[in-house]
């Protein structure tokens, strides 16, 4: 569930989504553009664009009253990733970051999808969710560590990772 910065209530359901503006609620499903009717998770980014991650992988978003999807949108094309999505963030130098549930996380500027990826098994990027400071560094945690992100490389902190 989600209440975006417009105070509507999303919720996401194996049927679609569903918004609630305080009196009604209005449902979303693959006739209105959604990849899949089963979502997972409901994010809003910095844009006000809400986004939707499907059962099946694929990624759409709401926005200025439509809901965009690979069929319509060419970032959309480019953000498939042979994984499922589990975190999504966009951090203040307008990136998008997207963690999934394997050894992978995404980071888009807008126009390059760049993959990291870790062959040492104590540190790999599985279930990776990112988060930045107020100085502006990203962080992301995931079960096996902690990490720092500066001039382009991901370094480990001495920070204990989420258990």
């Amino acid at each position: 569930m989600l209440q975006d910065s417009d105070q509507f209530l999303w919720i996401a359901t194996d049927a679609g989504v569903s918004r609630f503006d305080g009196k009604r609620f209005e449902v979303f499903t693959i006739d209105d553009g959604l990849p899949d009717n089963q979502i997972l998770q409901i994010y809003e980014d910095r844009q006000k664009r809400v986004w939707f991650v499907a059962f099946n992988g694929e990624l759409s978003y709401y926005f200025d009253g439509k809901i965009y999807n690979s069929g319509n949108d060419k970032t959309l094309r480019l953000l498939k990733f042979n994984a499922v999505v589990v975190s999504i963030y966009h951090d203040s130098a307008n990136r998008l970051w997207f963690g999934t549930n394997k050894n992978m996380l995404f980071m888009f500027d807008g126009k390059i999808l760049t993959k990291f990826s870790s062959k040492d098994r104590a540190s790999q990027f599985f279930f990776t969710y990112v988060n930045e400071d107020a100085t502006g560094r990203i962080w992301t945690y995931s079960q096996t560590s902690v990490r720092s992100f500066m001039k382009g490389k991901f370094s480990r902190s001495g920070q204990t990772p989420v258990t």
